[in-house]
């Protein structure tokens, strides 16, 4: 296959190559810049690329170290932990972690990412969570992604921990008969 191109070019796509998945392929990318008469050719490199085409399974049991200690409240610093996700195929090389947040009068339905290292040991993902503001309920889930670039399901949603104090939004929206 030959292509050409002007400027900057990051990618390619290739199509229809009836892909074995039970194979691994290598991929190499070589560049040729032709100034005049004179050709600079790269080194060529080159990658493994292992056809997957499931994704990785789900999350389970994720807790805070707040939960673990069998606790509601928590200070502005704790743990987020859960199980491993599993990919047999090319296997997990990535978790993306998200936290949903109390409002004064229900819980947000908005899910933002949670910018924070992932720390994988043994069987256990954990990613430390700090200085969150007070008088505010969080909820936290986590999915895994395979070396061939799939996100899996999300995990379950985790309890809700309050941070040093359960909001008083929550307890004065409660109707007594």
């Amino acid at each position: 296959m030959s292509w050409y191109s002007v400027g900057l070019a990051t990618t390619l796509q290739v199509v229809d190559l009836n892909l074995d998945p039970d194979k691994t392929y290598y991929v190499g990318v070589r560049t040729i810049n032709t100034v005049g008469s004179q050709n600079y050719v790269s080194d060529p490199t080159s990658r493994a690329v292992k056809i997957d085409l499931t994704p990785p399974s789900e999350p389970t049991g994720i807790k805070t170290t707040v939960e673990i200690a069998e606790s509601r409240v928590a200070t502005p610093s704790y743990t987020v932990v859960w199980t491993v996700a599993r990919d047999l195929e090319s296997g997990v090389v990535d978790y993306e972690l998200q936290e949903r947040e109390d409002t004064p009068t229900h819980i947000s339905p908005v899910w933002k990412a949670v910018s924070t290292q992932i720390k994988v040991e043994g069987n256990k993902g954990k990613a430390q969570i700090n200085d969150k503001p007070r008088g505010h309920i969080y909820y936290y889930r986590t999915r895994a992604r395979n070396a061939a670039g799939t996100w899996g399901q999300w995990s379950e949603v985790s309890k809700g921990i309050a941070i040093q104090e359960i909001p008083k939004e929550v307890i004065s929206a409660v109707s007594n008969y």
